[in-house]
């Protein structure tokens, strides 16, 4: 369910580009739950780019948006930086964000360009903090300023935290009075973290928060970069996912679940769900969400895990949670399956595949069929073979022999095909 929330508009302005709407609805992934009334402001990075010099501050000397065409998001589009000439900047905040005391989060997720080195800026608020990405380790840099006279922490992240090429999820965090403690995540862990003896000086927060840059107009960044928020509080996170399809299924239920690059196998809108595989074949899940797709379709999910009544494994996502990256022609082909390697209790990793299979049709019901290969396994219900669900109310003749494609699922924590 989206939930709308109409709050004062600010701009966050592109170089010689169209303000970005700063607008706030559900916030647009599971793992981070709805929007609260901590939240200061939150960009989508899905709007257009075009010219509007009359916003910007004639103090700051950038060039142009040099490459105004979004990217592919983890969720819709995101905005993409050219690492030479690229950023955006939110205007005056109020005073909204300088309410350093009680601690803050700036987050985002990133793809950072795999040709880049040296030191470039996600978010710098000009005065009082930093979040940099360093091209030369693939780590994460934080800097603070403090009321103490201009006190400045800086921390760095192990090298390699931060992977290029593809998309991840980075947050830093102030703790403020209860707890003066930097913390740099990368999905979802702790990369550092740092105790401080001194407070952030509100006066050294200024409202304006550059991306891509540091307000100089230096240090530009390369990659692209969705779904920006940041909040009045220090935020903790949960562990995003990222392995592959294989490896969710040893996690718990309610793991939250990020995947990019996933390929739709098999839909059944009339159910409400559909199947993704890894393109290896190696292993598949359900998706239960409303998001339309059809088979080709190659995607990023955030959702979490569960199990349903059946004992399949799958992941639920809203449709905002689900991302069309783009299309594959050549569909993920089947695997052959015999019914002594499926069995009378399909295993994990096999749940979820699209598979091929052949036989003789032996029960016959209303809406569904019995087929053995000679393996002559049971599932208890006194039919010999593989139960398949037939979809399409198009029913075998008991005897006749056959070759049919679906997708391995569970009923009553049996196998069952589904076509």
């Amino acid at each position: 369910m989206k939930y709308l929330v109409f709050v004062c508009i600010t701009l966050l302005v592109v170089s010689a580009g169209a303000a970005l709407a700063e607008y706030s609805t559900q916030w647009m992934s599971g793992y981070y739950g709805p929007q609260d009334s901590n939240v200061v402001s939150l960009w989508h990075m899905d709007e257009d780019a075009g010219d509007s010099p009359d916003v910007l501050d004639a103090t700051h000397m950038f060039n142009h948006w040099y490459d105004p065409a979004h990217a592919s998001g983890v969720f819709g589009n995101s905005m993409p930086f050219n690492g030479s000439n690229d950023w955006a900047r939110n205007e005056p905040w109020d005073g909204r964000l300088n309410a350093t005391t009680g601690g803050f989060t700036v987050e985002m997720w990133i793809n950072p360009a795999r040709s880049q080195g040296g030191y470039a800026s996600l978010a710098d608020n000009a005065a009082g903090w930093l979040l940099r990405y360093s091209g030369d380790t693939d780590g994460l840099q934080a800097i603070m300023w403090f009321q103490n006279g201009g006190a400045t922490a800086i921390m760095d992240t192990p090298a390699n935290v931060v992977t290029p090429g593809v998309w991840q999820h980075v947050a830093l965090t102030y703790g403020g009075a209860n707890d003066r403690r930097i913390r740099i995540y990368v999905n979802g862990s702790v990369a550092a973290e740092q105790a401080q003896e001194w407070m952030i000086d509100p006066n050294q927060t200024e409202g304006r928060v550059n991306f891509g840059c540091n307000k100089g107009g230096g240090y530009f960044w390369a990659g692209a970069m969705d779904e920006v928020r940041i909040s009045k509080v220090a935020r903790t996170f949960s562990p995003v996912r990222l392995g592959p399809v294989g490896d969710w299924k040893s996690l718990p239920d309610g793991a939250s679940i990020f995947a990019s690059d996933r390929q739709v196998s098999a839909i059944f809108p009339a159910d409400g769900f559909f199947y993704v595989e890894e393109i290896d074949r190696s292993a598949g899940i359900r998706i239960v969400s409303s998001k339309p797709v059809v088979v080709g379709d190659v995607l990023s999910i955030n959702g979490t895990l569960g199990t349903n009544s059946d004992g399949e494994r799958l992941v639920t996502a809203d449709a905002a949670e689900v991302t069309v990256l783009g299309h594959n022609s050549t569909l993920i082909q089947p695997v052959g399956a015999s019914g002594s390697s499926i069995g009378s209790s399909v295993g994990v990793d096999a749940c979820g595949l699209l598979v091929k299979l052949w036989g003789i049709v032996g029960y016959v019901g209303p809406d569904y069929y019995y087929v053995d290969d000679g393996s002559g396994i049971e599932d208890g219900s006194g039919h010999l073979g593989i139960r398949i669900r037939a979809d399409s109310g198009e029913l075998p003749f008991s005897g006749e022999f056959v070759t049919i494609q679906g997708v391995l699922s569970k009923l009553g924590g049996k196998p069952v095909m589904l076509q």
